[in-house]
């Protein structure tokens, strides 16, 4: 298995859900079912990877954290002072 679940049964938010991600696509950005690292990718995989982020599906699955920790740590400063009391 990896990092997106089992691509045999791929959900939605696989990049292999979609042709244009999948093995032998030249926006390919998964090796061994790992994310291949941005300093390692390509500019076509860079903005395959960057089209795929922005899908409905997998922006619900990867925005969703990103959003409530950036919510908690607003809601956080309205109930402690800092002052460590």
């Amino acid at each position: 298995m990896d990092f997106f679940g089992d691509a045999a049964a791929r959900a939605r938010s696989h990049p292999y859900h979609h042709a244009d991600f999948s093995p032998g696509a030249p926006g390919h950005f998964l090796d061994d079912g790992h994310l291949i690292p941005w300093a390692d990718m390509n500019s076509g995989q860079r903005r395959a990877y960057d089209e795929w982020l922005r899908l409905n599906d997998t922006g619900r699955v990867f925005a969703a954290p990103d959003a409530a920790i950036t919510s908690g740590f607003r809601d956080a400063k309205n109930i402690y002072s800092g002052h460590g009391s």
